[in-house]
Order: C-alpha cells, then structure tokens, then sequence
C-alpha cells in the first residue's frame, strides 16, 4: 500500500467512530487528512479493484478562514476571559482567520464528545493569532463520504453574529417583533456558519509541536477535563495545565465545586472548590527534553472474583507521559487520576493562587435568611472565581 503525497513530515492517527484518521502536515505547514476505507463506501465501490488501496484520497484540512471577525464573540470574550488587571491579555479567545496560521510541527489528536479535536502550533510569524500558542478546532466525521467535515456553529441568521440580532430588530406597538433575526445554522443566503479556532492563549512559547493532550472523564455524567503537557521554550520545562471541559465539549475557565465524602465529616457530603485552571512545572531533575514526548491515558485492571467467575476489572485510571531525553533514555512518568479528573502527586498547598477574574459580589439578605439552614459539612465552597493555580511537581520517573 503507497499513500502518495508529496512533502509530508509529521503524521499523527487516531480511532473515531470505528474509523481510522491520519492527519499529516507537510513542509509548508499545510494539514492533510485521509481515512481508511470499510469497503462499503461510493468512493471505493467506484474505483477499479486494481487502483484500490483501501483508504481516501489526501484532503487539505479546512480551517476558518472568514472575512470578518464577530464583535459580539469579541465583546464577550473580552468581557469574560481576560486577565480582570489587563483586558488586553486573553486566556482564551476566537479566532476566525486561522488557515494560514499552522506552524511546521506535528499536531495532536483526540476523539472524544463525539469530534475529533485537532490541536496544532500557531506559527512564530503569526499575524492572526498569537505566535507559538495553542490554537484547537473540532471536526464531525461524515461516515458516508469519509470527510472531516468542521464544527457547525449557532449565530443569528441576518446579523451572523452569536450574540447581537440585527440592529433593525424592534419590538412593535402591540408587542410583537419587527425585523426578526432568529438563530440558526446557517444564514439569510443558506451559507452554514461554522466554528471558529479556539486559541489557548494562556499557553506559551510552544517550540516544534512538543505537546501531548489527553481528555479524562469524571465521576460525574458526561463531564470531562482536559490536560495538555506543553515544552515551554523559555523555561526549558514541561508545564501540565489542566482546564474543564465544557458542556459544549470546549473549555470551562471557571472554578466549579464538587461534594465528596470525608471521614471526618462522618459521611456527610463535603463541598470542595476545583480550580478552573491548574497550571504546574514539572521538575524533572537532570533531565533534558530531546524531542516530541507523548501523554496517553491507560487503565489499571486487577482479576477479581465475581458471579461468572474470575474477571478483570478496571481499579484505577492513570496518565502515562514519555519523555525522550538527550541522555538517550526515556523518561516515564505516571500520574494516577482522581475521581474529579485531576491528576495525583499535588501538594495540599498551592505555591501560588491567582484570580484571573472575579464576578463576586456583595448581596444584602433579608435577616431572617438564615435562619432555617442547618449545617452538613465542616466546610462550604469558595466564591466563584476563575483561578490559575501554580503547582510543581516531582515527577516520579522511571528510566528505561
């Protein structure tokens, strides 16, 4: 089997829906994609039996590349996901010209929420996005065609922007609507809106495409986190930051609190506070970076005795990082992972904690509120804040 295309220099693949993807960048930082075939599809059916090599033709990947970009995302961003001392510096923000923005370095992969999420390196020359950041975009993969097709996107149909209708837009007399701009996928002439690139801009000084990500779930329905291991070329470490996973299957910036059971509060159900973002340095003694390193989830199964006799059962979920070194090794390290989705060897106490931003207020109760509430648990959850949590840690590594 030859899949032939020319100046191709990373590959990546991956498994979704049954399907195998491979997504390869080549030397002028264009991404292509090919998918193998089931042998039930038109494409293979119509091509003669001595031309068939089982998968699709190369595709360029299709990236945003829209005229203008939305004020009101704009608006909104601004006003939710910037630092509340510099609005002008994002933690995450849209972007909508990203075609032309890949860096010449490998992206990752990760299927999960029913996408395929495609993160890649923006180049240092960038002019529509910041240089050597995080950019991701979501993919559906179309099993009849076998094309990765982008992310649909909700905006109002005559205005096209996701959060402001058409000016025109009135209220009448009678108390109806004149000039109404609904939601929809696609707009007043039937062209589909489609998401636009998700810049990670808190991750920094990204160098080659070092960086791996992985999508752990949670104990609770359909909630997940994520955690993306970064080379940061200014430090010469590599830096974990771990982020929520929104409903929409994006990233949730904001702390959010989970209750769990503690000994000491004699079963009762315990509020604890979870960052929004956890960032760490992992403080690999001696060690120096040498190439590409790779993070991947693995379960921990153990045989137990049940109704049907001895099975394996899965007993624990953990994170296995490699790390190819310029001592010639590899180093592994292994991080178990919490019921929540965070990762283990965290110490109790934070180095440092800051509040990226804040919507805490005071409210003025009536005083007899309070009256009626009783206590369950020796300690109540935080305010809401959005919090960037500076941890390092030594990783236990294993050389082999």
């Amino acid at each position: 089997m030859l899949l032939l295309q020319e100046k191709l220099e990373f590959i990546n693949t991956i498994a979704h829906e049954g399907k195998v993807v491979v997504i390869a960048t080549d030397t002028n930082s264009k991404i292509f994609y090919t998918i193998k075939q089931d042998g039930f599809e038109d494409s293979y059916l119509n091509t003669p039996e001595d031309q068939r090599t089982g998968w699709e033709d190369w595709q360029e990947l299709e990236f945003p590349d829209e005229a203008e970009d939305d004020q009101s995302v704009i608006d909104k961003e601004t006003t939710e996901f910037t630092h509340q001392d510099d609005p002008n510096k994002f933690i995450l923000r849209s972007r909508y010209r990203t075609l032309n923005e890949s860096a010449a370095a490998p992206v990752q992969l990760v299927s999960g929420m029913e996408h395929i999420y495609v993160f890649r390196q923006s180049k240092a020359n960038a002019t529509e996005t910041t240089p050597n950041t995080l950019l991701v975009d979501r993919f559906v993969l179309d099993g009849m065609t076998n094309q990765l097709v982008r992310k649909l996107d909700v905006r109002f149909k005559r205005s096209r922007k996701k959060y402001q209708p058409i000016e025109s837009m009135r209220k009448k007399a009678n108390g109806g609507l004149a000039n109404i701009d609904s939601l929809d996928f696609r707009d007043a002439d039937g062209e589909p809106f489609y998401e636009p690139t998700t810049e990670l801009s808190l991750i920094t000084n990204l160098h080659k495409g070092w960086f791996s990500v992985v999508l752990l779930p949670t104990n609770e329905h359909e909630k997940y986190r994520w955690h993306i291991f970064a080379y940061n070329s200014q430090t010469r470490k590599i830096e974990l930051t771990t982020i929520g996973a929104s409903e929409e299957g994006l990233f949730d910036l904001k702390d959010y609190t989970i209750l769990e059971q503690k000994r000491e509060a004699k079963n009762a159900l315990v509020p604890r506070s979870i960052p929004g973002i956890i960032h760490r340095t992992l403080d690999i003694n001696s060690v120096e970076v040498a190439n590409g390193f790779s993070a991947t989830k693995y379960d921990i199964q153990r045989e137990q005795q049940t109704r049907e006799g001895m099975q394996l059962l899965k007993n624990a979920t953990k994170i296995m990082l490699a790390i190819p070194t310029k001592q010639g090794n590899v180093a592994a390290l292994s991080f178990a992972v919490a019921a929540d989705g965070t990762l283990a060897e965290i110490d109790e106490n934070l180095d440092s904690q800051t509040t990226l931003r804040s919507n805490s207020r005071d409210l003025l109760l009536p005083l007899n509120t309070l009256d009626e509430i009783k206590g369950i648990g020796d300690s109540t959850p935080s305010v809401e804040y959005l919090h960037f949590g500076e941890r390092k840690a030594e990783g236990r590594r294993q050389l082999c």
